[in-house]
């Protein structure tokens, strides 16, 4: 979607990889649930692109966020990017 002066692209894959040395820092952290998978939505930025990466239903999710003009306040932190994230849902199918 690219709108208003931001461009908010979603992507998704079946495809995972496990890197055993993070799982255990991950998991000590909060960040794995019982079931070895990402239950926190994780944010990084780069190139004024902000990312989050998140798994749901046996997919890997990220959603990119990035700004026509560097001085735009929904980019000067992850704040809108989250207000994107609690918007999305399911649609079709089922979980």
């Amino acid at each position: 979607m690219n709108s208003d002066g931001i461009n908010v692209e979603i992507h998704g894959s079946h495809r995972a990889f496990v890197r055993p040395e993070l799982v255990a820092e991950q998991r000590a952290a909060g960040m794995l649930d019982l079931g070895g998978t990402t239950s926190t939505p994780r944010v990084s930025m780069m190139h004024d692109i902000y990312s989050l990466s998140f798994e749901r239903f046996g997919v890997s999710y990220s959603v990119d966020l990035q700004c026509a003009s560097h001085t735009d306040p929904r980019c000067a932190d992850a704040g809108y990017l989250m207000t994107v994230f609690d918007s999305l849902v399911v649609a079709g199918g089922r979980p």
